[in-house]
């Protein structure tokens, strides 16, 4: 009789290309997470720099994968294929540009989707600047965190038209069931450049029934205006 291999209570996607110059340092604030039932999945998309090679040196912790793609397919369908491979039960989006907090961010991040128990838990976050400085400004905006909400229309409605809250993904974290069903309804068109998150938002948005803010330490921290996502997530 085969055992069956238990699962990670947390899937943490990485999306990475031609990042070389952050990518150790988001890579090195999950290999510090005190939470060992995680798994951090990177995706390659068919990086030109070093991001490849930083990735393989990493595999040594068994908590990370590498999932790589053939050619440029761009951050809409990098994160709809690592969803399709998640297997925690949470999960939550991270850009290679990014970082966590504090080694015990996803531990009480999990702790926090366990009691809490909703589709969509909103948490704290951080903004520096590209040399390292905070940007106050910028964290106020993507902290507006909205209400809670108990159904897909009013996730929906606060975020796209009542504008209460950021539609930035990361910022979240979410049951992955619902993220396998709005990121597979996501055709496998490539080249999707712009407002990537608005639409994977308002897909999670749809397949949610639950939305709940909390009150935390900066779990996820955002470098404004470097990368693909230099937007505060404002229509």
């Amino acid at each position: 009789m085969e055992q069956s291999v238990k699962k990670p209570i947390l899937s943490v996607l990485v999306a990475a290309y031609n990042v070389e110059r952050y990518l150790e340092d988001c890579l090195d604030s999950l290999k510090s997470q005190t939470l060992k039932d995680a798994e951090f999945l990177i995706l390659d998309d068919a990086s030109s720099d070093r991001t490849s090679e930083i990735i393989h040196s990493y595999l040594n912790d068994s908590r990370f994968k590498l999932i790589e793609h053939r050619e440029n397919l761009g951050i809409l369908l990098s994160r709809k294929h690592a969803v399709a491979e998640a297997e925690g039960e949470f999960c939550i989006f991270v850009d290679g540009d990014d970082f966590i907090g504090y080694p015990e961010a996803l531990s009480d991040l999990v702790d926090l989707s366990i009691s809490e128990n909703v589709d969509i838990l909103r948490f704290g976050v951080d903004v520096i600047n590209p040399d390292g400085t905070q940007n106050q400004q910028k964290a106020k905006r993507f902290n507006r965190v909205g209400k809670p909400q108990h159904n897909s229309w009013d996730i929906a409605n606060q975020c796209f038209y009542h504008r209460a809250c950021p539609w930035n993904i990361w910022v979240s974290c979410y049951k992955t069931s619902v993220l396998k069903k709005a990121y597979s309804s996501i055709p496998e068109i490539k080249g999707i450049k712009t407002l990537e998150d608005a639409v994977a938002s308002f897909l999670i948005a749809i397949f949610a029934n639950s939305y709940k803010p909390v009150q935390t330490k900066p779990i996820y921290i955002y470098r404004y205006g470097i990368g693909h996502t230099s937007t505060d997530g404002s229509l």
